[in-house]
Formats: structure tokens, sequence, C-alpha cells
């Protein structure tokens, strides 16, 4: 009886039906991926607040080789000279325009009245040679326009923001070169300078040593400025 009681009656079937309690794969499939996305974030978060030991010591070793470049083509450049360079890699020639009228008539003078020579037209004075100084003597002796030299100067000022802690890094790059004996200069000679100068710091003219023995005729620009306005020149 019980049998035919059940012939035709319709009986539910659940296929592996999972415990009330146990998440399912979808579920299971969204903790994992949260908890990769916070490992992510945290890890994020850690490095985002510290630079990394390579990417320190590569600037570190840019800025060593530009100095230490200096310092072998400039044997009597002294700390005020360095302090110059690198003040010019962060600042750039904005002190310059700030009378851009008397700015144009003093490049020309200073054009009439230096040597013409056959020497390299620019030379990088920032770590990643983005910013230059522009040889007079070489300028003059290619003979090129110098309305087009002061163009460059006033585009270069425009798009070189005063960068104080640029400048502070760099110096304390040049403190670390010198306390490793890798520039030819004294740390006490030095820290007496930055104790000096350091705390508000202001563009200043060379050596009284170094521009007699170089005497020095430059104007800083953009690299990537000077050699769009000056396409094809040999540099």
């Amino acid at each position: 009886m019980q049998g035919a009681w059940n012939v035709g009656r319709e009986i539910p079937v659940v296929a592996n039906k999972a415990p009330f309690n146990s998440p399912s794969r979808y579920q299971m499939n969204v903790a994992v991926v949260r908890m990769y996305l916070a490992a992510l974030c945290a890890f994020c978060l850690i490095f985002s607040h510290s630079e990394p030991a390579h990417s320190k010591n590569g600037a570190d070793r840019f800025l060593g080789a530009l100095l230490q470049a200096q310092a072998k083509k400039y044997p009597l450049m002294q700390i005020q000279d360095v302090y110059k360079l690198l003040y010019q890699s962060a600042f750039g020639n904005a002190h310059l325009l700030r009378d851009p009228e008397s700015a144009q008539k003093y490049l020309s003078l200073e054009l009439e009245e230096v040597e013409a020579r056959d020497m390299p037209l620019l030379e990088s004075i920032s770590p990643d040679s983005s910013s230059v100084r522009v040889n007079l003597c070489a300028f003059r002796f290619r003979r090129l326009n110098k309305n087009l030299l002061f163009e460059a100067m006033l585009k270069s000022a425009g798009r070189t923001r005063g960068d104080l802690k640029l400048f502070r890094k760099r110096w304390r790059g040049f403190v670390n070169l010198v306390e490793r004996r890798d520039l030819p200069f004294k740390p006490e000679a030095v820290k007496a300078f930055e104790k000096k100068y350091l705390s508000e710091p202001h563009e200043m003219h060379h050596s009284e040593i170094y521009r007699k023995a170089y005497s020095p005729h430059y104007r800083v620009v953009r690299r990537e400025v000077f050699t769009r306005l000056f396409p094809g020149i040999a540099l």
C-alpha cells in the first residue's frame, strides 16, 4: 500500500546541499579577494613613506658623478662654488630676470666683452642634466642669436620653480660625499659654511678664487628649452 501511495507523487531532490553554516564557494572567493586587496594596500602604504634604497643610492651616484666631474674640471672650486651650482640647479635663473629689460641689456654687453672661444657650449649643473650653463664664450664663437638665448632664459624661468626642498636634498648629498672623502673638501669647513649660510639659502657669487682662475661667463637655462630654440647646434 505504501508503494502505491507514492506512485505519481513528486519527490523533491536536493543535490549536494551544503550545511546551513558552511560558506558558499562565492563567499570564499570574495573573502580571498578582500584579503589580497588588504595586503596590497598595506604594502603600498608602507613603501609610499620610504624611499627605496636603490633609488636613493642612484640619486647619490648621479650627484657624485656631477660634482666629481666639476672638481676635476675646476680643481680650484671652493665650497661656495658648489653651493652656487646646487642653488642654480634647484632655482634656475629667476633672480636675473626680476628686471627683464636690464637683464637683456647686460646679456648683450657681456656677449660683446667675452672672448670668442671654441669650447663646449653647454655644461650640466644638475644630476639629471635638465639644467645647464650656456657658455657665453662658446656662444659668441658660434655666432648664435642672442635674442633667442634671452628667450630661452625667460622660458626656462617660467618652467623652473624655486625648490628649497630639492636644494637642501642635494646639499645633503654633497655633505655625505665630503664625509665619505669622495670630494676634496674638509668636512669641518663644509659644516662651518652650512652653519653660516644654509639657514636661509640665497643666490651668491662665485668665489674670488674661482672667478680669477676660470673667468666664468654663462647663463643658466633648461636644456630642453635651449635645444628646442637652437635645433641642430653642436653642443
